[in-house]
């Protein structure tokens, strides 16, 4: 899921490119979850948020950026750059489903510095 991939991204930013910081991208309009969410068909806007992280996590597992990085930095920031902007806008939209996570997540990736941060769902 998104936290997931947020602790995957920001702890091989913090790692291998300290003090980087993500580029804020343009609100990218997402007109489909946009018009979910103003026709209070939540679940549907739910479904939408929960796509665009499957396609983001499919995305890092084909370009592998854990092991790009051993032949190719320049290659792998650009990823975990453009991964962590895409994590910013997923969260921003999910902020009305999961206000606490997602401005962790927001905090996180917007920081000065980027550190992993601890577990936004710890395990008991």
């Amino acid at each position: 899921g998104l936290c997931n991939i947020a602790a995957r991204t920001a702890t091989l930013l913090e790692q291998h490119f300290p003090g980087e910081t993500v580029p804020l991208k343009a609100e990218v309009e997402t007109a489909d979850f946009d018009s979910l969410m103003s026709e209070c068909r939540f679940d549907e806007a739910l479904q939408a948020g929960s796509l665009r992280i499957s396609v983001l996590d499919k995305e890092l597992e084909t370009a592998k950026p854990w092991q790009l990085i051993k032949t190719d930095k320049n290659k792998t920031k650009s990823i975990l750059l453009n991964t962590a902007g895409e994590i910013i806008l997923i969260a921003k939209d999910l902020r009305p489903f999961f206000p606490e996570t997602s401005e962790k997540i927001i905090q996180q990736f917007t920081a000065s510095s980027i550190k992993k941060g601890e577990p936004l769902f710890p395990r008991k």
